[in-house]
C-alpha cells in the first residue's frame, strides 16, 4: 500500500511539474505571438527563446523565431530556426517556405528553390 501511495505521489509531482512547464511555454508563446503581430521582431525572438527554454511544445514558436530573424536580417539564425521547426514537423509547409526565403536572401538560390517546391 505504501509503495502504491509513493508511486502516486511521485507521478502527481511529475504531472504538476510538466503542467507548469507547459503553462510557462504557453505564456511566452503567446507573448511571442503578440510581439510578432506587432512586428516587434526583437521581442518575438526574445519570447520565443524563453518559450523554448521550457520545452518545445509547438513548432510554430520556432517558425515565429525564424520569421522574426528574417526581418532582423539574421538569415543564418532564421535558417536554424526553420530547420529546428522542420525537425519537429517535417511536413510544415510554412517552415519550408521560410527556409526558402532565408536561403534566397543569403544567396543560396538552388536550396531556396528546393524548399519552395516542397512548400507547394
Amino acid at each position: 500500500m505504501k509503495l502504491l501511495l509513493s508511486f502516486c505521489v511521485v507521478f502527481s509531482l511529475f504531472a504538476v511539474a510538466l503542467t507548469l512547464r507547459r503553462i510557462e511555454f504557453d505564456r511566452h508563446y503567446n507573448a511571442a505571438l503578440v510581439a510578432w503581430m506587432r512586428r516587434d521582431w526583437a521581442g518575438a525572438v526574445r519570447e520565443s527563446y524563453l518559450a523554448t527554454d521550457e520545452g518545445v511544445f509547438r513548432s510554430g514558436v520556432l517558425h515565429m523565431r525564424g520569421v522574426a530573424q528574417l526581418n532582423l536580417g539574421n538569415y543564418a539564425l532564421a535558417s536554424t530556426a526553420f530547420r529546428s521547426a522542420l525537425k519537429l514537423s517535417p511536413n510544415a509547409w510554412y517552415a519550408h517556405e521560410g527556409l526558402g526565403t532565408a536561403c534566397l536572401r543569403s544567396g543560396q538560390n538552388a536550396d531556396a528553390l528546393c524548399h519552395y517546391e516542397v512548400a507547394l
